[in-house]
């Protein structure tokens, strides 16, 4: 499966917010540890849960791009200057599998 969303911002340099990537009645801890990638080119993994709402965090190990913090700064996104940064979660599951656990 293939899941896409967008970034709402940033905590530093090496943590992002990320909303609508999960349902809010989704256990993200189920997806902690997976792998994600974002449009910027960095990689990073889910590190938890971000409130009630469904939204998580994704840890940078490498830390965010000189880019990647532009647009997901909120002065300049309230300037008009900021965009959105698209983060990708790939993973693969198996119907017939009994303990129901996402590879990637």
């Amino acid at each position: 499966a293939v899941v896409s969303t967008q970034s709402t911002g940033m905590n530093d340099e090496w943590t992002v917010i990320v909303k609508d990537l999960f349902k809010k009645e989704t256990d993200i801890d189920l997806f902690t540890h997976l792998n994600v990638s974002l449009s910027t080119g960095e990689r990073g993994r889910i590190d938890g849960s971000f409130g009630n709402s469904g939204k998580c965090k994704v840890y940078v190990e490498d830390g965010l791009s000189e880019d990647a913090l532009t647009l997901l700064d909120k002065k300049k996104r309230k300037e008009g200057g900021g965009g959105k940064v698209v983060v990708k979660l790939v993973f693969k599951r198996f119907m017939f599998d009994k303990k129901k656990q996402m590879l990637q």
